[in-house]
């Protein structure tokens, strides 16, 4: 399954001349965030170091009076392989359509691109409890191991600067959507995340060094991750949910003449 279906190529000049933009909208991007897969992990761990019974299988629905109270950093992160695999030079053979679709950008034409926006988009959300900030990171490789840590670059946030932590107290805006909550929230770009995103959709370098064979050129991985705090003090009640995120990408092809 390819990380892109499909995609919206819209002439934004009447003709063909130079310098014509052509848009470029990547909208298929679709993660999933699990509270409750994260949360069982946390149980196996808590089980392992005799924190909770054998025979416990997850956590309790709230956290037993007679146990002390405790902080926990449940790292959630959505698979790559389940939607965040780019690849914008598709095979003509294994997917005539997709390879149609792109070819505007892969014929030789392409003069520059500019990243317009990308959206961060809840479109459900069963969560009991607000999410902190969650951060976008991009590999420039298609199949980037997500256990490579070196692989990865965090190009921008929602909800804030930094993932939550045990011992700091969250801050007013440190929330990326509510409990329940549904919307819309635009990327904020880290320090050089834009430029960085924009090179990867364009991978320049590669195309001028594999002029006659370009299908391993424009290739990138994309993933969220978010940090929750689970403070049995100040939350008694076990987290529960996940949500459905969908990353939209707006760039622009800046497109030469034949």
């Amino acid at each position: 399954m390819k990380a892109v279906r499909s995609i919206a190529l819209l002439c934004l000049l009447s003709g063909c001349g130079a310098g014509v933009p052509v848009e470029l909208v990547l909208d298929e991007i679709l993660f999933d965030l699990s509270v409750d897969d994260a949360v069982g992990d946390l149980a196996d761990q808590l089980r392992g170091s005799g924190l909770l019974p054998a025979a416990t299988e997850t956590l309790p629905e709230r956290w037993p009076v007679e146990l002390p109270d405790a902080c926990f950093e449940v790292l959630l992160a959505t698979d790559p392989d389940a939607g965040g695999r780019l690849d914008l030079t598709p095979d003509a053979e294994a997917d005539p359509d997709a390879a149609d679709d792109f070819g505007p950008i892969n014929s030789g034409l392409v003069e520059r691109i500019e990243l317009n926006r990308l959206v961060i988009r809840v479109e459900e959300n069963t969560l009991n409890v607000a999410l902190p900030p969650i951060e976008v990171q991009v590999a420039d490789a298609y199949d980037a191991d997500p256990k490579d840590r070196r692989a990865w670059r965090t190009v921008g946030r929602v909800g804030g600067d930094a993932l939550g932590a045990c011992g700091v107290a969250p801050a007013s805006d440190g929330t990326a959507f509510g409990p329940g909550e549904v919307k819309d929230i635009e990327l904020a770009y880290v320090r050089g995340g834009e430029s960085f995103l924009n090179n990867q959709l364009a991978d320049e370098i590669c195309v001028e060094k594999n002029p006659n064979d370009i299908s391993g050129c424009k290739e990138l991985s994309i993933r969220a991750r978010s940090r929750l705090v689970f403070d049995t003090k100040r939350q008694p009640d076990r987290p529960r949910g996940r949500a459905k995120i969908r990353v939209i990408l707006v760039a622009t092809f800046f497109i030469d003449p034949l």
